[in-house]
């Protein structure tokens, strides 16, 4: 995210480092790239926090599973003492501990057609791995559609809230065509035992340039799922049609539900009504 959280300070961060890895960190420095996350730099670790929800554990449990496993693009999070792979911090927050990967960051967007051959060689190779214990399978429902729902119907309190209302309502037939087609696509998904092991979000901005060759972060999104999750980031192939709109309209629902709240303008609403904007556009980027 753009903006520290407010309600995190940087003593919840050393306590929760110290409590589940023993890190007594000196410099812990705010870094605001990504988007969903909050990220610090603390004494040579990459240190992630994210709000307490019931998937993470077991998402970032099965990075570390296939990291094991001998996929070394797969960047793990360390495991704390207690063995889990997130420490609770302040209210509400659970922080994972990665290594300091030395590389270029991507940016999000398309990739580069010099990174495509490495891209489908990882994705073939995570796409062919065995599926950990309790990884989870893909829920094909709309994600965030009941905040979707209320979006459309409720003008949220804060800077954009009338606005990205506005734009709901002036939009409101293409929404519906976009779930409608959703719906439709759906049913012509592969069944279940043709589920593959799949990242979710491989796009350039969750991917590093290393010494050794590319690596892929950010595993909270790991599910079982057809794998045309990950291959339309790589390939506009029709065949992955279905999660080229998934994509958009989550972020449609994503994007309309944090506005539809009390928020406050800060860089991160401000970037969100873009988003919106470009996301409900007849040809979005």
């Amino acid at each position: 995210m753009l903006s520290r959280p407010t309600d995190l300070s940087t003593d919840d961060i050393r306590a929760a480092l110290r409590a589940g890895w023993g890190i007594a960190a000196g410099t812990i420095e705010y870094r605001a790239v990504g988007f969903g996350s909050h990220h610090w730099v603390a004494d040579g670790w990459f240190v992630t926090a994210d709000r307490a929800v019931e998937r993470l554990e077991p998402a970032l449990r099965t990075a570390v599973a296939l990291r094991e496993a001998g996929l070394e693009f797969v960047v793990a999070p360390m495991l704390a003492g207690s063995g889990r792979a997130t420490q609770a911090a302040g209210t509400g927050y659970l922080l994972s501990v990665y290594p300091l990967l030395s590389g270029e960051a991507g940016e999000f967007g398309p990739h580069k057609e010099a990174d495509k051959p490495e891209m489908y060689e990882m994705l073939t190779r995570l796409h062919a791995a065995p599926a950990p214990p309790g990884i989870e399978p893909l829920d094909l429902d709309l994600p965030q559609a009941a905040e979707l729902r209320a979006a459309r119907e409720t003008v949220g309190d804060g800077p954009y809230g009338r606005q990205a209302h506005a734009l709901l309502k002036d939009r409101s037939n293409l929404i519906d065509e976009l779930q409608a087609g959703y719906d439709e696509l759906r049913a012509a998904l592969p069944p279940r035992e043709q589920w593959v092991v799949t990242h979710g979000e491989p796009h350039p901005g969750n991917v590093m340039r290393t010494a050794g060759g590319l690596r892929l972060v950010d595993w909270d999104t790991v599910r079982l799922a057809p794998a045309g999750r990950d291959r339309w980031l790589v390939d506009d192939s029709p065949a992955y049609a279905f999660f080229r709109l998934r994509w958009r309209l989550a972020d449609i629902a994503s994007f309309a539900a944090a506005l539809s709240v009390p928020h406050r303008d800060t860089e991160d609403t401000s970037a969100i009504f873009g988003y919106l904007r470009e996301c409900l556009a007849d040809e979005p980027p």
